[in-house]
């Protein structure tokens, strides 16, 4: 029986209860208690922090559970399965002090188990998360292209859209127009690889003698509406040729 701190006082008349119905006296263990980022005590009635809402903002589940497995203990077990985490875990290194769950460091675990995963392995936990009428194929190099820029599931579809469907609000400086007029006629043509993107650029270096986030920035909010986001090379590829060259053409009508 493992439990909170907070139960220790209730072990003593527990136990003697087991004796006298003449029943076996199971092991008893005693955890820290656990509190909420801010440190007041943490209620099992904060519907925010159930599995079932976890679970619905995107959460994965070996995420979750290694970041429990972590409560209590210096450091943070590899990312596995249940088994793999079972096995590392040791009740006997378990510290004395009050733990805090915080939902921050619960998004970064959950970040590196999305970037650690293949398009394979998310696919079963995507229904719900992303609606798109594109092939596997083209899912696959979707999610190897935004998996990096990913903290939880229900960014996913964000994602999407700014590959396939509507744009973000960043408009076009003045100044730089012409040179995305330049960047449109020079777009190589498809099918994209992940070479393209450094191929165009270093083409428009060249026209243009623009470098680093002049070269880089404007191109980045003609394609996408946005200042930051996935790998632009990796983005390319997802969009390709047709898409690119109308979002370029669109960025100069606004």
């Amino acid at each position: 029986v493992i439990r909170g701190e907070d139960h220790v006082t209730n072990t003593a008349i527990q136990v003697q209860i087991f004796k006298a119905l003449g029943a076996k006296v199971p092991e008893m263990g005693h955890m820290p208690m656990l509190l909420d980022k801010d440190g007041g005590k943490l209620s099992k009635r904060l519907d925010s922090l159930s599995v079932e809402q976890l679970r619905a903002e995107g959460y994965l589940p070996k995420a979750l559970m290694t970041y429990m497995a972590s409560l209590g203990f210096s450091f943070m077990p590899e990312i596995g399965s249940v088994e793999e985490i079972a096995k590392e875990f040791d009740f006997t290194k378990m510290g004395r002090s009050a733990v805090r769950f915080d939902t921050d460091q619960l998004k970064r675990v959950n970040a590196t188990a999305v970037r650690n995963m293949s398009y394979a392995e998310i696919k079963p936990f995507l229904e719900g998360f992303l609606t798109s009428d594109k092939s596997e194929e083209e899912l696959e190099v979707f999610f190897e292209a935004v998996k990096g820029n990913i903290e939880l599931l229900s960014e996913l579809q964000n994602q999407y859209d700014l590959c396939y469907g509507e744009m973000g609000e960043e408009k076009l400086e003045a100044d730089d127009v012409e040179y995305v007029k330049v960047a449109a006629e020079s777009l190589p043509h498809g099918p994209f690889s992940p070479e393209t993107w450094s191929a165009w650029t270093a083409e428009l270096k060249t026209q243009t003698g623009r470098k680093g986030k002049q070269l880089f920035m404007p191109l980045r909010i003609a394609l996408t509406g946005q200042k930051h986001g996935p790998e632009m090379a990796s983005l390319l590829v997802v969009m390709g040729e047709s898409v690119a060259k109308e979002r370029l053409q669109a960025s100069l009508n606004q």
